[in-house]
């Protein structure tokens, strides 16, 4: 097959959107759409190369794999065992169990299945921190090679012919591709049936290219070609659509149309983009690997704006495409030993990743500090209790935690007086407690002061779902979040219930605000107002400052991975971007300045000093996860909380 250099041109132009996009930049917000290149060109030469070879009579299954086998699997093997020793040495233990995990699909090339299954979507937190979410799209490729030959090959015995089952079988997928997107477009986006049109437009090139004759108009054409591939990038949107036809459409003619006569052949040509889509395999194996180390221990490195961060990031995965094309991919294509080598490689990378996942792996670290306690579960009035117990049981959040349960009296709270104290029903009246999860980690220390104040609590705290509802139909109240539809009426006329009894003397209501919807604050605006109707003091507690760097993670076993040991007083640490909740703090002073009886209680500034989070003192942990204190942590202004609850209390007396 004759070498084209414009292809290996048009390949720096599929990877380096690509990473641009995973990088971050907003202005190639379609990059990923390389990717659709990239099938485009891989279509072209595996149709070229067997078709070839099919006519020829010298085509062997047998040989097409080896080829493959050599021209992939050693720096595939390469980039798993960088990841899994990398992993060991870098991220923290538990999510070291996840790239293990991750390993043997990117390696088998299942990948594509496995994210599909494990992650839902290409787009989203779980799926952008595993090592090997790129490969989703050589595990589409592998399975495209190992149907393709087979296919070709009957197409030659039985029809004559290749261009019409090719382009039958492309328009299909086309067809599926179409369809799909609007009813299922994570299966579209990972799935060969719906990618196989744009491999198959690529094998359509084959035949384009080889009947296109010199002409005036063949020269306009690649113009054509990568002004839609361009276009692709800067316009499209953020996830999957039919913008994926420009990208495809601008590969197919680039491949059929333009040669190194014309002048996007030239451009396409020229030694560095040639130079980069040499290397572009190693590109883009390194580029996601080294993006995400980086974001794993970005809190760990030296502070750094994001371009020279990201700076540092090209470089890196420049420098090691450099040397992993010149000293593996040239090493290992045509080495008649590289089989005996991939074989020896993968069964390594597999036995260290079996080894990683399992129970001899020692994924815990020896905490220093005192069992902390986390009280969300106890007073979580969510009917039923089975996900998030089974979740208790099956993730590391909760390790080295005493949580205590929710205990069985409790189980209809929400349909009753809610999560009640040891003294409700004394006649020195009690407080109601509102809120999501936020709301259950005050909720111990509440009670707490409640007793010490000869007070009685009543908490309606749900982990996940605020505690707004539509005030005005009470009967049109929606499923959510464990609640079903009725459930959610029920709780909504207890709230009211407990707000109508004449023994009510404070309300305290407490969420993660940073998550509040238009129409949470619609409600709360609602809730606030009948509140003031009704002559009740309300005092709100605002949100703590959430430690950006270690999101749903243990804190107990985080800390212990990032070094805090206990000092004398409080370890304290920076936040990446304190935005956020600063922003859902004035927000919601803001939502409640035009109510007289509704003071904030400023948990925020407790928690800060000097522009930094406190997270552990002496030898207790304040924090339990990212966002949520730990019971300990809440009992640290337990005099100041309670300071502001007996004024407040002392002023309705």
């Amino acid at each position: 097959m004759r070498y084209r250099p414009e292809i290996d041109g048009l390949r720096a132009i599929a990877v380096i959107p690509v990473i641009l996009f995973h990088l971050g930049y907003d202005y190639v917000k379609g990059g990923y759409y390389g990717v659709d290149v990239f099938f485009v060109i891989s279509g072209y030469l595996i149709t070229s190369i067997i078709i070839k070879d099919i006519q020829s009579n010298t085509f062997s299954v047998y040989n097409f794999w080896i080829k493959r086998v050599k021209r992939l699997l050693p720096l595939l093997l390469t980039i798993t065992a960088t990841a899994l020793v990398g992993s060991t040495l870098l991220l923290y233990k538990p999510d070291i169990q996840h790239v293990a995990a991750d390993t043997l699909p990117a390696l088998f090339s299942y990948y594509n299945f496995h994210a599909l299954l494990d992650f839902g979507s290409y787009w989203g937190r779980a799926s952008e921190e595993s090592l090997f979410l790129h490969t989703w799209s050589l595990s589409v490729e592998e399975q495209f090679y190992l149907l393709y030959p087979g296919f070709l090959y009957v197409c030659h015995k039985y029809f004559k012919n290749f261009l019409y089952p090719i382009l039958t079988i492309t328009l299909l997928s086309a067809a599926l591709f179409i369809g799909g997107l609007f009813t299922i477009p994570n299966v579209v986006f990972f799935m060969l049936p719906f990618r196989a049109w744009e491999l198959g437009l690529g094998g359509l090139a084959v035949f384009v290219q080889s009947g296109v004759r010199e002409s005036s108009s063949k020269r306009v054409i690649p113009f054509i070609g990568i002004m839609l591939i361009v276009s692709s990038y800067i316009i499209s949107n953020v996830k999957l659509d039919l913008f994926a036809f420009l990208p495809v459409l601008g590969g197919f003619l680039i491949i059929s149309f333009s040669s190194q006569h014309d002048l996007i052949g030239k451009l396409l040509s020229n030694k560095i983009l040639v130079f980069i889509g040499k290397i572009s395999y190693s590109l883009y194996l390194w580029h996601w690997l080294v993006i995400v180390f980086r974001n794993n221990i970005a809190y760990t490195l030296p502070a750094s704006t994001p371009h020279v961060s990201n700076a540092v990031v090209l470089i890196t995965t420049v420098l090691l495409s450099i040397l992993s094309h010149k000293f593996i991919e040239s090493k290992t294509r045509y080495n008649p030993h590289t089989p005996k080598i991939v074989l020896i490689g993968a069964l390594g990378v597999s036995s260290l990743a079996l080894y990683l996942q399992s129970d001899f792996f020692n994924a815990r670290y020896e905490s220093k500090y005192n069992k902390s306690s986390f009280y969300g579960v106890y007073y979580d009035i969510t009917p039923s209790q089975n996900i998030l117990l089974e979740f208790m049981e099956d993730n590391d959040l909760f390790y080295g935690v005493s949580s205590p349960r929710r205990p069985a009296r409790f189980s209809n709270a929400f349909e009753q007086d809610g999560i009640t104290s040891d003294n409700y029903g004394t006649k020195s009246g009690h407080l109601l407690l509102l809120g999501d999860s936020h709301g259950g980690m005050w909720a111990k220390v509440v009670e707490d002061i409640a007793s010490d104040l000869n007070v009685a609590t009543l908490s309606f705290t749900s982990n996940g779902t605020k505690p707004f509802f539509d005030l005005n139909d009470i009967e049109a109240q929606s499923a959510i979040n464990g609640f079903s539809r009725e459930q959610r009426i029920s709780y909504a006329k207890a709230v009211i219930q407990a707000i109508e009894d004449e023994n009510l003397r404070l309300v305290i209501i407490a969420c993660r605000w940073q998550t509040m919807t238009a129409l949470d604050w619609s409600r709360f605006q609602d809730m606030l107002s009948l509140l003031e109707g009704r002559g009740i003091d309300v005092m709100i507690m605002n949100q703590p400052p959430v430690l950006d760097f270690m999101v749903n993670k243990n804190a107990n076993q985080y800390f212990s991975y990032l070094g805090f040991d206990p000092i004398q007083g409080f370890n304290r640490t920076a936040i990446l971007d304190t935005s956020a909740v600063i922003n859902s703090n004035r927000e919601l002073s803001e939502q409640v300045g035009a109510y007289a009886n509704v003071s904030v209680f400023n948990a925020y500034n407790e928690y800060m000093d000097n522009g930094k989070a406190r997270i552990t003192h002496f030898d207790d942990l304040l924090y339990f996860d990212d966002d949520h204190l730990s019971y300990e942590g809440t009992l640290l202004i337990k005099d100041v909380l309670s300071e502001q609850i007996n004024s407040l209390l002392a002023t309705e007396d």
